[in-house]
């Protein structure tokens, strides 16, 4: 009964081999992400290319976030905004984006990052002073974490890795911009304190800029446009409002 039911179906037995064929082709076609998933997550476990707590970027899809969870076939990643604040919007991606994607740990030593806050002055600013100031100002407001962070990168990575990263005072760059002088200031500290320390660290910096003694040594940087007018490209009518109007041409 049974054979002729499938040989009614099916036609005969050599085109019942072809159709089983053509099913486990699909059933291991349309397994194949889980499949993967499965395999990527033996290797997260062992290999641990990342691991809960970890900050990771995915080239990719362009996803950064802090990873929550890791189950057999998925990651849970709490997402982080380009500002790198935390938005509390959860992200799940299959564990098979460690074999198909470029995946960028920002914590995989130790769990500090470096975060490089710029800062715009004027060409006119006093140069020394500023950088000075800069660097009181980010001593005082990241020096425990960065005193934290030296010793542990000391505990747990190579000798040659530490001799650029095991720092436990604020780097100071100076870059030349259009109409600035950049002034990059990098600090140790966790991913998750990044928001909280840049502000912190703009804040106070508003505020010494502003003290009295130093007024108008050093300058935020920012947007602007000068007129400059020279009497021999002048017309008369634009001399005449001048004269008339003193205040215009001091703006």
């Amino acid at each position: 009964m049974s054979f002729y039911f499938i040989t009614g179906v099916f036609g005969n037995f050599s085109s019942l081999g072809i159709s089983l064929s053509l099913i486990g082709a699909g059933v291991a076609f349309a397994l194949q992400q889980v499949i993967l998933s499965f395999a990527a997550w033996f290797l997260i476990i062992i290999k641990r290319p990342y691991k809960i707590g970890d900050r990771i970027y995915i080239k990719g899809k362009d996803i950064l976030g802090d990873v929550e969870d890791i189950t057999m076939l998925f990651t849970v990643l709490k997402e982080v905004a380009p500002n790198d604040a935390v938005t509390g919007k959860n992200v799940i991606i299959p564990n098979s984006t460690v074999f198909l994607e470029p995946i960028t740990n920002y914590t995989y030593d130790v769990p500090h990052i470096w975060l490089s806050v710029p800062i715009d002055i004027t060409y006119e600013s006093e140069l020394d002073l500023a950088e000075k100031i800069i660097f009181n100002v980010a001593k005082d407001v990241a020096g425990e974490e960065m005193r934290k962070a030296a010793q542990m990168i000391r505990q747990m990575t190579p000798e040659s890795v530490q001799v650029e990263f095991a720092l436990e005072e604020p780097v100071l760059r100076v870059e030349f911009a259009a109409s600035s002088v950049t002034i990059r200031v990098r600090i140790m500290c966790y991913p998750r304190q990044v928001p909280a320390l840049r502000s912190e660290i703009y804040r106070r910096l508003l505020a010494e800029f502003n003290k009295p003694e130093n007024k108008d040594k050093v300058e935020i940087a920012y947007p602007h446009m000068e007129l400059v007018f020279h009497d021999e490209v002048m017309s008369e009518r634009i001399k005449s409002y001048l004269d008339k109007h003193p205040q215009s041409g001091s703006k």
